[in-house]
Protein backbone atom coordinates (compact mmCIF):
# COMPACT_ATOMS: atom_id res chain seq x y z
CA UNK A 1 0.00 0.00 0.00
CA UNK A 2 1.51 3.74 -0.57
CA UNK A 3 2.10 5.70 2.20
CA UNK A 4 -1.00 7.46 3.52
CA UNK A 5 0.54 11.12 2.28
CA UNK A 6 0.31 10.06 -1.60
CA UNK A 7 -2.83 7.60 -1.51
CA UNK A 8 -5.66 9.76 0.17
CA UNK A 9 -3.73 13.46 0.54
CA UNK A 10 -3.01 15.88 -1.74
CA UNK A 11 0.98 15.69 -3.04
CA UNK A 12 2.15 18.25 -1.08
CA UNK A 13 1.24 17.51 1.97
CA UNK A 14 3.86 16.14 4.55
CA UNK A 15 3.46 12.60 6.61
CA UNK A 16 5.28 13.63 9.88
CA UNK A 17 4.45 10.94 12.56
CA UNK A 18 2.27 12.02 15.07
CA UNK A 19 3.23 11.99 18.79
CA UNK A 20 2.69 8.64 20.96
CA UNK A 21 0.25 10.52 23.64
CA UNK A 22 -2.92 12.61 22.83
CA UNK A 23 -2.81 15.73 24.18
CA UNK A 24 -6.76 15.86 23.01
CA UNK A 25 -9.93 13.60 22.11
CA UNK A 26 -11.71 14.97 19.43
CA UNK A 27 -14.86 14.11 16.81
CA UNK A 28 -14.05 14.75 13.13
CA UNK A 29 -17.12 17.00 13.63
CA UNK A 30 -15.40 18.62 16.46
CA UNK A 31 -11.51 19.05 14.78
CA UNK A 32 -13.53 20.30 11.20
CA UNK A 33 -15.42 22.85 13.86
CA UNK A 34 -12.01 23.93 15.08
CA UNK A 35 -10.97 24.56 11.69
CA UNK A 36 -12.99 26.64 10.98
CA UNK A 37 -14.63 27.86 7.32
CA UNK A 38 -11.92 29.73 5.57
CA UNK A 39 -8.88 29.63 2.39
CA UNK A 40 -9.26 25.89 2.26
CA UNK A 41 -13.45 25.47 2.22
CA UNK A 42 -13.03 28.77 -0.21
CA UNK A 43 -10.97 26.29 -2.64
CA UNK A 44 -13.14 23.21 -1.72
CA UNK A 45 -15.74 25.09 -3.23
CA UNK A 46 -14.23 26.59 -6.29
CA UNK A 47 -12.80 22.78 -7.06
CA UNK A 48 -15.71 20.78 -6.56
CA UNK A 49 -17.70 23.65 -7.55
CA UNK A 50 -16.21 23.08 -11.32
CA UNK A 51 -17.10 19.71 -11.18
CA UNK A 52 -20.54 20.49 -10.38
CA UNK A 53 -20.32 23.12 -13.05
CA UNK A 54 -18.94 21.09 -15.79
CA UNK A 55 -21.81 18.26 -14.94
CA UNK A 56 -24.39 20.73 -15.80
CA UNK A 57 -22.98 21.70 -19.26
CA UNK A 58 -22.82 18.19 -19.98
CA UNK A 59 -26.36 17.67 -18.70
CA UNK A 60 -28.04 20.29 -20.52
CA UNK A 61 -26.23 20.22 -23.13
CA UNK A 62 -28.80 18.00 -24.46
CA UNK A 63 -31.50 20.56 -25.14
CA UNK A 64 -29.04 21.76 -27.86
CA UNK A 65 -27.79 19.18 -29.55
CA UNK A 66 -31.43 17.19 -30.03
CA UNK A 67 -32.09 19.80 -32.92
CA UNK A 68 -28.92 19.88 -34.33
CA UNK A 69 -29.22 15.96 -34.68
CA UNK A 70 -32.35 16.21 -36.56
CA UNK A 71 -30.56 18.08 -39.18
CA UNK A 72 -27.72 16.08 -39.54
CA UNK A 73 -29.60 12.65 -40.27
CA UNK A 74 -33.15 13.40 -41.21
CA UNK A 75 -33.43 10.22 -42.88
CA UNK A 76 -33.49 8.64 -39.48
CA UNK A 77 -36.55 8.40 -37.44
CA UNK A 78 -35.77 11.91 -35.54
CA UNK A 79 -39.05 11.49 -33.23
CA UNK A 80 -38.57 8.22 -31.86
CA UNK A 81 -34.27 9.02 -30.98
CA UNK A 82 -34.32 12.29 -29.63
CA UNK A 83 -36.47 11.18 -26.68
CA UNK A 84 -35.04 7.81 -26.28
CA UNK A 85 -31.63 9.56 -26.36
CA UNK A 86 -32.78 11.97 -23.55
CA UNK A 87 -34.06 9.15 -21.28
CA UNK A 88 -31.62 6.92 -22.14
CA UNK A 89 -29.34 9.18 -20.72
CA UNK A 90 -30.82 9.39 -17.19
CA UNK A 91 -31.71 5.88 -16.75
CA UNK A 92 -27.70 6.05 -16.91
CA UNK A 93 -27.55 8.81 -14.56
CA UNK A 94 -29.89 6.98 -11.87
CA UNK A 95 -27.93 3.68 -12.25
CA UNK A 96 -24.42 5.55 -12.10
CA UNK A 97 -25.70 7.20 -8.56
CA UNK A 98 -26.06 3.74 -7.31
CA UNK A 99 -23.07 2.53 -8.49
CA UNK A 100 -20.68 6.13 -8.19
CA UNK A 101 -22.29 6.14 -4.44
CA UNK A 102 -21.09 2.69 -3.04
CA UNK A 103 -17.49 3.20 -5.07
CA UNK A 104 -17.22 6.75 -3.21
CA UNK A 105 -18.32 5.21 0.12
CA UNK A 106 -15.46 1.90 -0.42
CA UNK A 107 -13.10 3.76 -2.07
CA UNK A 108 -12.92 6.87 -1.41
CA UNK A 109 -14.30 10.14 -2.26
CA UNK A 110 -11.46 11.64 -4.94
CA UNK A 111 -11.53 7.85 -6.53
CA UNK A 112 -15.06 8.46 -7.55
CA UNK A 113 -14.10 12.20 -8.86
CA UNK A 114 -11.14 10.64 -11.10
CA UNK A 115 -13.46 8.08 -12.28
CA UNK A 116 -16.73 10.22 -12.86
CA UNK A 117 -14.75 12.97 -15.27
CA UNK A 118 -12.89 10.11 -17.04
CA UNK A 119 -16.46 8.69 -17.82
CA UNK A 120 -18.33 11.83 -18.63
CA UNK A 121 -15.12 13.24 -20.26
CA UNK A 122 -14.63 9.85 -22.39
CA UNK A 123 -18.16 9.39 -23.61
CA UNK A 124 -19.02 13.15 -24.02
CA UNK A 125 -16.01 13.47 -26.75
CA UNK A 126 -16.80 9.94 -28.03
CA UNK A 127 -20.05 11.65 -29.05
CA UNK A 128 -18.58 14.64 -31.16
CA UNK A 129 -17.49 11.01 -33.45
CA UNK A 130 -21.33 9.67 -33.90
CA UNK A 131 -22.41 8.39 -37.20
CA UNK A 132 -25.74 8.21 -36.77
CA UNK A 133 -28.35 8.32 -33.79
CA UNK A 134 -27.99 5.06 -32.22
CA UNK A 135 -24.73 5.83 -31.32
CA UNK A 136 -25.27 9.10 -29.87
CA UNK A 137 -27.84 6.99 -27.83
CA UNK A 138 -25.55 4.73 -26.05
CA UNK A 139 -22.34 7.31 -25.50
CA UNK A 140 -25.02 9.39 -23.91
CA UNK A 141 -26.00 6.86 -21.94
CA UNK A 142 -22.58 5.97 -20.84
CA UNK A 143 -22.16 9.40 -20.11
CA UNK A 144 -24.72 9.63 -18.00
CA UNK A 145 -23.08 6.13 -15.98
CA UNK A 146 -20.82 9.03 -14.75
CA UNK A 147 -23.05 12.03 -14.14
CA UNK A 148 -24.49 9.94 -11.82
CA UNK A 149 -21.63 10.11 -9.60
CA UNK A 150 -21.55 14.19 -9.71
CA UNK A 151 -23.70 14.18 -6.92
CA UNK A 152 -20.33 12.90 -4.98
CA UNK A 153 -19.03 16.59 -5.27
CA UNK A 154 -21.08 17.82 -2.32
CA UNK A 155 -20.22 15.17 -0.41
CA UNK A 156 -16.90 16.29 -1.15
CA UNK A 157 -17.53 19.57 -0.06
CA UNK A 158 -20.10 19.47 2.63
CA UNK A 159 -17.66 17.32 4.37
CA UNK A 160 -15.13 19.62 4.61
CA UNK A 161 -17.12 21.97 6.43
CA UNK A 162 -17.95 23.16 9.84
CA UNK A 163 -21.23 21.78 10.48
CA UNK A 164 -23.41 25.25 11.09
CA UNK A 165 -22.38 25.65 8.02
CA UNK A 166 -23.46 23.25 5.67
CA UNK A 167 -27.02 23.87 5.27
CA UNK A 168 -26.77 27.18 3.89
CA UNK A 169 -23.05 26.58 1.58
CA UNK A 170 -24.92 23.73 0.14
CA UNK A 171 -27.15 26.26 -1.15
CA UNK A 172 -25.09 28.45 -2.46
CA UNK A 173 -23.23 25.34 -3.80
CA UNK A 174 -25.87 24.95 -6.37
CA UNK A 175 -24.83 28.19 -8.09
CA UNK A 176 -22.41 26.24 -9.89
CA UNK A 177 -24.88 23.83 -11.39
CA UNK A 178 -26.88 27.43 -13.09
CA UNK A 179 -23.47 28.49 -13.81
CA UNK A 180 -22.74 25.65 -16.52
CA UNK A 181 -26.39 25.83 -17.92
CA UNK A 182 -25.63 29.56 -18.73
CA UNK A 183 -21.94 28.31 -19.82
CA UNK A 184 -23.18 25.62 -22.38
CA UNK A 185 -25.83 28.27 -23.55
CA UNK A 186 -23.49 30.76 -24.48
CA UNK A 187 -21.49 27.79 -26.44
CA UNK A 188 -24.76 26.54 -28.24
CA UNK A 189 -24.94 30.49 -29.24
CA UNK A 190 -21.28 30.20 -30.52
CA UNK A 191 -20.96 27.06 -32.42
CA UNK A 192 -24.42 26.69 -33.81
CA UNK A 193 -24.95 30.12 -35.37
CA UNK A 194 -22.32 28.31 -38.12
CA UNK A 195 -23.96 26.78 -41.27
CA UNK A 196 -21.37 23.92 -40.66
CA UNK A 197 -23.12 20.77 -40.49
CA UNK A 198 -20.30 19.47 -37.73
CA UNK A 199 -20.95 22.38 -35.78
CA UNK A 200 -22.18 20.77 -32.91
CA UNK A 201 -19.63 18.19 -33.14
CA UNK A 202 -17.30 21.18 -32.20
CA UNK A 203 -19.55 21.78 -29.21
CA UNK A 204 -19.98 18.81 -28.23
CA UNK A 205 -16.07 18.18 -28.12
CA UNK A 206 -15.39 21.47 -26.04
CA UNK A 207 -17.63 20.59 -23.44
CA UNK A 208 -16.29 17.47 -22.59
CA UNK A 209 -13.23 19.35 -21.95
CA UNK A 210 -13.62 20.12 -18.59
CA UNK A 211 -13.54 16.95 -17.51
CA UNK A 212 -10.04 16.21 -18.80
CA UNK A 213 -9.27 19.51 -17.25
CA UNK A 214 -10.54 18.25 -13.75
CA UNK A 215 -8.97 14.63 -13.87
CA UNK A 216 -5.91 15.87 -14.13
CA UNK A 217 -6.30 18.13 -10.83
CA UNK A 218 -6.56 14.80 -9.21
CA UNK A 219 -3.72 15.03 -7.57
CA UNK A 220 -4.84 18.59 -5.71
CA UNK A 221 -8.06 16.77 -4.87
CA UNK A 222 -7.42 16.52 0.01
CA UNK A 223 -9.54 13.07 0.70
CA UNK A 224 -12.66 13.52 2.96
CA UNK A 225 -11.55 13.50 6.53
CA UNK A 226 -14.80 11.78 7.42
CA UNK A 227 -14.46 9.02 4.78
CA UNK A 228 -10.65 8.23 6.25
CA UNK A 229 -12.22 8.34 9.71
CA UNK A 230 -14.64 5.99 9.20
CA UNK A 231 -12.67 3.54 7.29
CA UNK A 232 -10.00 3.52 9.96
CA UNK A 233 -7.13 5.51 8.48
CA UNK A 234 -7.38 8.15 11.61
CA UNK A 235 -3.49 9.07 10.90
CA UNK A 236 -4.22 10.36 8.00
CA UNK A 237 -7.49 12.10 8.63
CA UNK A 238 -5.48 13.95 11.34
CA UNK A 239 -3.08 14.82 8.44
CA UNK A 240 -5.49 16.48 7.01
CA UNK A 241 -7.59 18.03 9.53
CA UNK A 242 -3.62 19.77 10.36
CA UNK A 243 -3.28 20.63 6.49
CA UNK A 244 -6.83 22.71 6.46
CA UNK A 245 -5.85 24.61 9.45
CA UNK A 246 -3.03 25.36 8.79
CA UNK A 247 -4.17 26.93 5.28
CA UNK A 248 -6.94 28.45 7.45
CA UNK A 249 -4.41 29.96 9.93
CA UNK A 250 -6.17 27.95 12.68
CA UNK A 251 -4.18 25.54 14.85
CA UNK A 252 -5.04 22.12 16.28
CA UNK A 253 -3.99 20.33 19.83
CA UNK A 254 -0.33 19.81 18.87
CA UNK A 255 -1.43 15.94 19.37
CA UNK A 256 -4.56 15.12 19.02
CA UNK A 257 -6.38 11.57 18.28
CA UNK A 258 -10.21 11.07 16.77
CA UNK A 259 -12.37 9.63 18.23
CA UNK A 260 -16.03 8.20 17.31
CA UNK A 261 -18.89 10.57 17.29
CA UNK A 262 -21.37 7.81 18.61
CA UNK A 263 -21.00 3.96 19.09
CA UNK A 264 -21.24 2.11 16.22
CA UNK A 265 -20.44 5.09 13.79
CA UNK A 266 -16.58 3.84 13.02
CA UNK A 267 -17.56 2.10 10.25
CA UNK A 268 -19.01 2.97 6.55
CA UNK A 269 -22.97 1.51 7.14
CA UNK A 270 -23.95 -0.83 4.49
CA UNK A 271 -26.63 -0.13 1.51
CA UNK A 272 -29.33 -2.30 3.76
CA UNK A 273 -28.49 -0.40 6.90
CA UNK A 274 -28.61 2.73 5.17
CA UNK A 275 -32.35 2.01 4.20
CA UNK A 276 -33.42 1.20 6.94
CA UNK A 277 -32.22 4.14 8.48
CA UNK A 278 -33.81 6.41 5.75
CA UNK A 279 -37.49 4.35 6.17
CA UNK A 280 -37.38 3.35 9.69
CA UNK A 281 -40.18 5.06 11.82
CA UNK A 282 -38.52 8.35 12.80
CA UNK A 283 -37.53 9.43 9.04
CA UNK A 284 -39.93 7.70 6.73
CA UNK A 285 -42.01 10.29 6.45
CA UNK A 286 -39.14 12.94 5.93
CA UNK A 287 -38.09 10.40 3.30
CA UNK A 288 -40.84 10.09 1.12
CA UNK A 289 -41.90 14.11 1.14
CA UNK A 290 -38.18 14.44 -0.10
CA UNK A 291 -38.47 11.95 -2.36
CA UNK A 292 -41.51 13.41 -3.63
CA UNK A 293 -40.19 16.83 -3.60
CA UNK A 294 -36.88 16.13 -5.73
CA UNK A 295 -38.91 13.41 -7.98
CA UNK A 296 -41.40 16.71 -9.05
CA UNK A 297 -38.65 19.40 -8.97
CA UNK A 298 -36.54 17.55 -11.34
CA UNK A 299 -39.95 16.26 -13.78
CA UNK A 300 -41.02 19.89 -13.94
CA UNK A 301 -37.11 21.16 -14.18
CA UNK A 302 -35.64 18.80 -17.12
CA UNK A 303 -39.03 18.69 -18.84
CA UNK A 304 -38.92 22.58 -19.27
CA UNK A 305 -35.19 22.61 -20.34
CA UNK A 306 -34.84 19.56 -22.57
CA UNK A 307 -37.87 20.23 -24.33
CA UNK A 308 -38.70 23.88 -24.61
CA UNK A 309 -35.32 24.14 -27.22
CA UNK A 310 -36.68 21.59 -29.61
CA UNK A 311 -40.32 23.21 -29.79
CA UNK A 312 -39.25 26.38 -30.20
CA UNK A 313 -37.19 25.25 -33.19
CA UNK A 314 -40.35 23.19 -34.63
CA UNK A 315 -42.49 26.10 -34.36
CA UNK A 316 -39.83 28.52 -36.07
CA UNK A 317 -39.51 26.11 -39.02
CA UNK A 318 -43.38 26.32 -39.04
CA UNK A 319 -43.56 29.83 -39.46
Amino acid sequence: MLEPSSTYLPADETNEPLEDAPSASLSINEAIDSVGYGPFQIFMFILTGAWLCADGMELSLLAFLMPELSKQWPEQDGAFWKPMTSSVTFVGVFIGSFLWGRISDRYGRRLANLGTNLVIGSFGLLTAFAPNFAFVALARFCAGLGMGGTTVAFALYVEHLPIKRRGSYLVLFSFWWTLGIVIQSFLAALYLADSSPDSWRHMVAVSALPFFILAAAYRWIPESPHWLALNGHKQEAAYSLRWMAAVNGKSLPHSFSLRDSAPGSNTMPKLKESLETLFGPSLRLVTILLLAMWFAMNLSYYGAVLFTPGTIDLQLHQV
